[in-house]
């Protein structure tokens, strides 16, 4: 999915849960952890996986 840059900020102020994750992933994510996320994501009804996002309060984009 592509998403606007309005899209993006909104994401970026809610928070953690059963349907929002983010990762830093500043130069690569591990396959398989990106995998289970996604299943987990997909399981609880779909969801957003945010890469190059820090984790904590205020996020900041770190990487692309």
């Amino acid at each position: 999915m592509i998403m606007t840059v309005e899209q993006l900020e909104e994401i970026l102020y809610s928070r953690e849960g059963e349907h929002c994750e983010f990762k830093e992933a500043k130069s690569r994510y591990d396959f398989e952890k990106l995998v289970k996320y996604c299943a987990a994501l997909a399981n609880e009804g779909g969801g957003n996986f945010v890469l190059g996002v820090t984790d904590k309060r205020p996020r900041r984009v770190v990487g692309t």
